[in-house]
């Protein structure tokens, strides 16, 4: 959250007090224990919410999405990442508690729904796709009974940083020329 504190107030909200807590060890005092289907803030009263990896938690997105909406000033904008494609399904997604993968066009009938007008719709980390499709599948019928955990591992510094500079190309490529696919959709929604 330090990239936006220039930009005014933030606050954080999650519904697990151990994340907040998380939150609070790294210095973020403005912090609200609460549910995203019921947003404890007045109509019109937020300029932006950044929903980064959120939607595809809750089991109700409808009504997250509607509170996103009714919290916003008009002309407010929110942006969101959720996971992209069903065909990418796997135990990742169960150990992180994921509901749903979604393609773009979902999320376009998403923001929609709760009257927000789409002003940029993208795949990201496209570059990875083939490499993670491939991984996946393999995976599947290599292990079909493995255990239930998260694909997350550290990257060698060296290769980390190739593959962060790719990653900011790809998004100043995306931000003028939406990316057809990838492992992530990203919208920004402006509410009318």
């Amino acid at each position: 959250m330090d990239w936006v504190r220039p930009y005014g107030q933030v606050i954080g909200l999650d519904c697990e007090p151990v994340a907040l807590s998380f939150c609070r060890q790294r210095g973020f005092t403005d912090l609200v224990l609460s549910d995203a289907t019921a947003l404890p803030f007045d109509k019109n009263s937020m300029e932006a919410v950044v929903a980064l990896d959120v939607l595809e938690h809750i089991p109700d997105h409808h009504a997250a999405i509607r509170e996103i909406g009714r919290v916003l000033i008009p002309g407010g904008y929110v942006y969101i990442s959720v996971p992209a494609y069903r065909s990418l399904w796997s135990l990742h997604d169960d150990a992180l508690m994921h509901q749903r993968r979604y393609v773009a066009r979902e999320v376009r009938e998403l923001l929609t729904i709760a009257d927000l007008e789409v002003t940029h719709l993208t795949y990201a980390l496209t570059a990875y796709f083939p490499l993670v499709w491939l991984i996946r599948k393999t995976r599947k019928l290599l292990a079909p009974n493995a255990p239930v955990r998260a694909d997350v591992s550290l990257t060698p510094r060296a290769l980390n940083g190739v593959l962060g500079a790719w990653l900011a190309l790809e998004g100043k490529l995306s931000l003028s020329v939406p990316l057809p696919f990838g492992l992530t959709v990203f919208a920004v929604g402006r509410k009318r």
